[in-house]
């Protein structure tokens, strides 16, 4: 990767490797009955964000200094984990409740980033699809909860 949309490219990165854990969470679990549903809604919500992302490389060159003030090592780092996390889980002992926790922390720190990268552009198209992702990052932490429900797992309110 080189140029202005690193960052962008990361992030895309990093939307890909969640959605392929999420793949492997709806192949691996049959319960309760809805799991496999909502692991594959979830990834397909994945794979959205990073065509939203993409079309942000595309077509919205935010200045350097943005991007540079952004820490892309972080990022990388977040990516090298996450595709740890992909392995790992396709061989790996993994409860539901854990898989859950998982993807909350995941979607957490996505979050985050998705914020990161819209504070500071004016441009209103950029504003607008990180908006977008913004909301779906929501709604993914509120689905999150809801599902956490149904296994017996608590987890908290969205930040």
């Amino acid at each position: 990767m080189t140029g202005k949309n690193d960052y962008i490219d990361l992030l895309v990165a990093a939307e890909e490797r969640v959605r392929d854990l999420y793949v492997i969470f709806s192949e691996r679990f049959s319960e309760p009955e809805n799991a496999p549903e909502f692991w594959q809604t979830m990834a397909r919500d994945e794979e959205a964000h990073a065509a939203t992302l993409r079309t942000l490389s595309g077509l919205v060159l935010p200045p350097a200094e943005v991007l540079e003030a952004r820490d892309p090592f972080r990022l990388t780092t977040f990516i090298e984990h996450l595709s740890g996390i992909v392995e790992s889980s396709r061989t790996g002992r993994i409860s539901i409740h854990g898989a859950v926790a998982l993807a909350n922390g995941i979607e957490h720190s996505l979050a985050e980033k998705h914020h990161r990268i819209r504070t500071g552009v004016s441009d209103p198209l950029w504003q607008d699809l990180m908006d977008q992702i913004q909301v779906a990052d929501q709604k993914h932490l509120s689905r999150l909860r809801a599902f956490g429900a149904t296994v017996g797992l608590c987890l908290p309110e969205n930040v």
